[in-house]
Formats: structure tokens, C-alpha cells, sequence
């Protein structure tokens, strides 16, 4: 909010960042491009046939699960361990994530909804550092009183912050100086 990144709200970047910090980061990145990228595919087959709502959803999940059913199966043969390491239910996550992004696509154009998306990987992402921190975690865990305490004195200091953002500060820092 400080910092002026709108993100898909606040649930979307603070699962999307559990699911990074139990994939690795990486690893998580890469699944989320690869599904968003399968979903983005689905979606240009689907516009063609003109369904409604819900079926269409689901057909985009479908289509989604069999693209990373095909990714799996594929670097099962390969040398690389990361990714079958994974657990189901983070790329369950990210895959429910994508009806998101379809979403933003619907309520606005394809580059808002693209900036939408990097904003709230780049959220995600630093989300997922911040709670994949040991010290953090040790912190919650053994002073959970004063973590929620200190979280809402935070959503109540920044929930009546009404100034310029950073990025706006950076933005129009031209027109600030002048």
C-alpha cells in the first residue's frame, strides 16, 4: 500500500507466497509462468468456442491440469528433481490463482491485467522471503501475542497513510520538485 503495488488484493499475493516458500522460489515462479502461460493458451481456444462462465472456468482448469499433468510426466524423464520434489497442493494453488488473472483480464485490458499479475508476483515473491525467514518464523512462533498485536497497530498506521505512494513519489518526483 506504502509502496503503491496493487497486486490481486491481499489474499492472492499472500497465498501465492506460501506456495512460493514451500516450491522454493524458483521453482514457484516457474510453475506460475508455466501455468499461467497454459492458461493464457487455454484461454485463446475457449474465446473461439463462446461458452458461458462457468463451464469456460472450467475448461481452463482443465486444460491447465493437463498441460502441468504433460509438465510432470515430462521432467520425470529429465535430470531434474526440484520440480517432482513438489508437493500437489502449492501447484494446486497456483493453478486455482489463474481464474484470478483470467478475471482481470475480463474487467479491464490485457496490459492492466499483465501489470496486475507482475505486481503481484513481485508481492509474492517478497512475501515469500519475508516468511520463509527463519528468524521471522521463530519470531510468530514464539511471540504470537505480540506478532498480532504489532500486524494490527501496522494495518491501522497504513490504513490511514493518505500520501503518495513511493512509486508515485518516483513517478511525478518532476512535478514535486518543480
Amino acid at each position: 500500500h506504502v509502496i503503491g503495488l496493487k497486486g490481486f488484493g491481499v489474499y492472492t499475493p499472500a497465498v501465492l507466497s506460501v506456495a512460493f516458500v514451500s516450491t522454493g522460489i524458483i521453482n514457484g515462479i516457474l510453475l506460475f509462468v508455466i501455468i499461467l502461460g497454459a492458461a493464457i493458451f487455454m484461454k485463446t481456444i475457449l474465446k473461439r468456442l463462446k461458452l458461458q462462465y462457468l463451464p469456460r472456468t472450467a475448461m481452463l482448469l482443465w486444460g491447465v491440469s493437463i498441460v502441468m499433468l504433460a509438465v510432470l510426466v515430462l521432467v520425470s524423464f529429465a535430470p531434474i528433481n526440484g520440480i517432482l520434489a513438489i508437493n500437489i497442493f502449492p501447484i494446486l494453488i497456483i493453478m486455482l490463482l489463474t481464474e484470478n488473472f483470467m478475471e482481470s483480464q475480463l474487467a479491464s485490458s490485457q496490459s492492466e491485467a499483465t501489470q496486475l499479475t507482475i505486481e503481484t508476483l513481485v508481492i509474492a515473491v517478497f512475501c515469500s522471503f519475508l516468511i520463509g525467514s527463519e528468524m521471522v518464523q521463530k519470531y510468530v512462533i514464539l511471540q504470537p501475542e505480540l506478532t498480532l498485536t504489532l500486524v494490527a497497530i501496522t494495518n491501522l498506521i497504513v490504513g490511514k497513510y493518505s500520501g503518495l505512494r513511493l512509486l508515485e513519489w518516483i513517478r511525478f518526483r518532476s512535478v514535486i520538485n518543480s
